[in-house]
């Protein structure tokens, strides 16, 4: 890159059946203040006019770029996009979501020839445009300014594609792609690219609306034990990807936090009669990975190191704690926000009291 050449960004698009929303997707990014973009569009299979509505901009725009492919899913289009992308950094967009008009301008303004990931600030919205709260966080910016990039800094910082710049070079250099016929491949490409980021820049301001709507990949509806098989694939995806790359699992920090995030992410939300079988299903890939050794010293992977029945004994998992219990008296429990530990609660206290109240009760 050549000290007065500017920075170039290929935006990303992968389309499918949204053409209700995808003018103003498009629109938000014609407003921008910075011109150096060009946008890779890849419609994967639609049947609504979606095509057609990025026929129309690409005739507007010479900056538009547009590609059909038979419905093949959000990975192969994301591929297809990569593959035909030119510019400096890529970044992605929904195509039902849109962009603040000054994000890029703000988000270069950022980089240095030592940045490789430009972190921005996400508003969820309803179809509508009202702001909806992030209730547990996780888009939360748990950074600002420019830091050099470690290992535990993925804790505090969300996978979305779309939320970020990415330097093109590392993603053509270390032959990164998405997983055909996997969803959540946010977070194959965030683990995949995170070894490789010297410098991380993060930028608080909003720039990215996330637009929350039924019928979307995100909110389908999924089972649990389904869904947990994708992030199994996600998460064997990256192993063997770093395996080829001479990155170990085990100790360079990296993987241990997206197996950690992922379970405690998956678990969440798992009903209790699925929880036994969603922590056998990754204690089996911790055995393949090699994790054995290693994920004890993570507190959320902790029910992972006991057999089944004591584990059903001894612990119980929510969304937000691990409980500790003798039988179905608890003890005390780890509390967590966005999978991060925040601290202990006694609980034996608080049962106590209540037992009393219920064998002596206030007259």
């Amino acid at each position: 890159m050549k000290p007065n050449k500017p920075i170039t960004i290929s935006v990303t698009i992968p389309v499918h059946n949204t053409a209700e929303y995808l003018p103003k997707c498009l629109d938000s990014l014609l407003s921008q203040t910075y011109p150096h973009w060009e946008v890779v569009c890849v419609d994967d299979g639609s049947s609504d006019g979606s095509l057609d509505i990025l026929h129309s901009y690409a005739a507007r725009d010479k900056r538009f770029k547009v590609y059909h492919q038979d419905a093949q899913g959000v990975s192969a289009a994301r591929n297809t996009a990569l593959m035909h992308s030119t510019g400096d950094f890529i970044t992605s967009l929904d195509s039902d979501d849109y962009i603040h008009p000054e994000l890029y301008e703000k988000a270069v303004s950022l980089i240095t020839p030592a940045v490789d990931l430009v972190c921005y600030g996400i508003q969820c919205v309803d179809v509508a445009g009202k702001e909806l709260p992030d209730h547990d966080g996780y888009y939360e910016m748990g950074y600002e300014g420019t830091h050099d990039f470690r290992a535990e800094m993925t804790e505090r910082i969300n996978v979305c594609i779309w939320s970020k710049l990415w330097r093109k070079s590392i993603i053509d250099e270390q032959n990164i792609q998405f997983p055909v016929g996997l969803v959540h491949e946010d977070d194959a490409l965030f683990y995949m690219y995170a070894p490789f980021v010297r410098k991380a820049a993060f930028m608080q301001e909003v720039g990215y609306y996330y637009v929350q709507r039924n019928g979307s990949i995100m909110h389908s509806g999924r089972k649990t034990i389904a869904d947990a098989e994708q992030y199994l694939g996600i998460l064997r995806y990256v192993q063997q990807f770093y395996q080829a790359h001479g990155i170990d699992v085990l100790y360079g920090g990296y993987f241990l936090r997206q197996f950690g995030r992922v379970y405690h992410l998956v678990e969440r939300y798992c009903p209790p009669s699925q929880s036994y079988e969603l922590a056998a299903m990754f204690r089996e890939l911790a055995g393949e990975t090699g994790l054995d050794s290693a994920h004890a010293g993570d507190q959320r992977l902790r029910c992972l190191t006991l057999p089944g029945k004591l584990a059903r004994f001894f612990i119980r998992r929510r969304s937000d704690m691990t409980q500790y219990r003798l039988g179905p008296f608890p003890i005390a429990s780890r509390r967590y926000r966005n999978g991060r530990f925040t601290g202990w609660r006694f609980d034996a206290r608080h049962a106590l009291r209540t037992l009393m109240r219920r064998c002596f009760p206030c007259k």
